[in-house]
């Protein structure tokens, strides 16, 4: 009842899986019956093994799942002649989050494009471009960097590394941990978000440059960051970095 509360925005696909369960249990329709059942199950395991963060982005595929329910109830009523103006009205109102994200999305979908070819593609070229397959990167938002690139990843965020993960959950993930996680994997290099600079990094890592984009997620100016700890590789990756138009 707590995410119910908390997170508002899975009320409406809550209100469908009950009603369209209690719909389709009375109806006997054992089909509908025991789709709808499984798809309760699995926002049940979301609720209790995940979160909600981002709702229209990571959990939209429970949007979709309990919208496909809402479809076979409507054509259900619609099959029997019950379709009335009240549950037409009704779905009109449940489809109220759907209708704001497509709205949203028309706006953000142009700009995010931009934003990731700025920031995160191209700081998965310049890993590509002047480093080996084999050197291991320390980074805090690894999916672009995993899908171009070849490098090992270190996860700052804990997502590809164990002992990143264990450091989160425990509270002592700091720069001193993070100092001897990446002297143990002999990392030297790393991109990270600016504003994590202080808690992330300490005074050894020196930083190269910025990739900057306007996140329409985040309504301002991301600056991902790459750090060396290196210093005979400082000055190799500051003139390669600005060889390149990644400003």
């Amino acid at each position: 009842f707590y995410v119910i509360v908390e997170k508002k925005q899975i009320l409406p696909s809550i209100i469908i899986l009950i009603y369209s369960g209690y719909y389709f249990l009375k109806s006997k329709n054992k089909l509908f019956f025991h789709l709808t059942l499984f798809t309760a199950i699995v926002f049940i395991q979301h609720m209790v093994l995940a979160d909600f963060g981002w709702f229209f982005r990571y959990e939209a595929y429970l949007l979709f799942m309990s919208g496909l329910i809402l479809l076979f109830v409507l054509h259900d009523l619609q099959v029997k002649n019950k379709l009335t103006k009240l549950v037409i009205v009704l779905t009109i109102i449940l489809s109220l989050p759907l209708v704001y994200r497509f709205v949203v999305s028309i706006d953000r979908t142009n700009l995010s494009g931009k934003y990731h070819n700025m920031v995160h593609i191209a700081y998965a070229n310049f890993i590509d471009e002047n480093f080996n397959a084999n050197e291991m990167i320390m980074a805090g938002d690894i999916g672009t960097l995993c899908f171009y690139t070849k490098n090992p990843i270190l996860d700052v965020n804990g997502l590809a590394t164990s002992e990143a993960t264990e450091a989160i959950r425990r509270a002592y993930q700091n720069s001193n941990f993070l100092d001897t996680l990446s002297n143990s994997n002999n990392v030297d290099v790393a991109i990270i978000y600016r504003a994590w600079e202080g808690n992330l990094l300490s005074t050894k890592w020196k930083n190269v440059g910025y990739w900057i984009g306007y996140n329409p997620t985040a309504h301002e100016k991301q600056f991902v960051g790459l750090y060396t700890s290196n210093p005979s590789k400082f000055e190799n990756l500051k003139k390669e970095f600005e060889s390149q138009e990644y400003k």
